[in-house]
């Protein structure tokens, strides 16, 4: 494939993605913003947090869209243009891991939200987890980066934009990071039957889990149990049963190993 063939196929991909990307934000907004807000689900600083940015990116990335479609030929014009509005992306990074707290904590306090949740994610035209679709925009940047460094490799020139986008980039793969270690939290969070005991909390990582055998008091026996090494506390549970919950009344919590 020539040179020329593999740049327009790489741009037809920026341009078709960029198409699916929107249409994912719609459904955030169409089906989870706006409804939650008309129906008064949500206080306004917890929707606000949850999904307040998304409308601006939704906004910038249209227009993006359009400067792409203009500047086929040189579609690192149109990143440059929108550069400085990149930004956004950093803000709503920096915000995600706080808006996910805040999501799972209104999920699990207001009935008729977590009711609202769980319909809508099973719409057919959804098919989604509320929480993979917020970390959509997250997702994106990196993808830009990816596909932009493919063109500078084909033309053998930098740009500005592709800078950019690399800085962009870097700052949310730390996001993304955090975030993924966050979800591990939420994970195991949400496993403990009465979602007890609260285990979320700043700066809480969790290092490792797995099955050993704990030794009883009487020394008698041991019983294999899952256990959960924290950055600063180690928990363990019953082995969970197929579709049921860990029992929250065998965990123990070591404030201090």
């Amino acid at each position: 494939m020539s040179n020329v063939n593999f740049r327009s196929k790489v741009v037809s991909e920026i341009i078709e993605t960029e198409k699916t990307y929107l249409i994912q934000l719609e459904k955030l907004q169409t089906f989870f913003s706006k409804p939650s807000l008309e129906r008064g689900l949500l206080p306004s600083h917890a929707h606000s947090a949850i999904f307040g940015q998304l409308s601006a990116i939704y906004q910038m990335n249209s227009k993006l869209l359009e400067e792409i479609l203009l500047e086929k030929d040189n579609i690192g014009n149109a990143f440059l243009k929108f550069g400085p509005f990149l930004k956004v992306y950093s803000s709503y990074a920096n915000n995600f891991q706080r808006s996910l707290e805040i999501l799972q904590k209104w999920e699990s306090e207001c009935e008729p939200f977590r009711s609202f949740i769980s319909d809508t994610e099973t719409r057919p035209e959804i098919q989604a987890k509320l929480s993979s679709l917020l970390i959509t925009p997250i997702q994106r940047i990196p993808r830009y980066k990816l596909l932009r460094i493919t063109l500078f490799m084909i033309e053998n020139i930098i740009t500005g934009a592709l800078l950019k986008v690399s800085e962009a980039a870097s700052h949310i793969d730390k996001s993304v990071f955090e975030s993924q270690a966050f979800n591990k939290l939420l994970k195991v969070q949400r496993a403990l039957k009465d979602q007890q005991p609260n285990i979320i909390a700043p700066g809480r990582k969790l290092l490792k889990e797995g099955i050993l055998n704990k030794v009883s008091r009487k020394g008698k026996g041991s019983q294999a149990r899952l256990f959960f090494l924290f950055s600063d506390m180690l928990i363990y549970t019953k082995l969970p049963s197929q579709n049921v919950p860990q029992a929250s009344k065998e965990v123990y919590v070591l404030n201090k190993l």
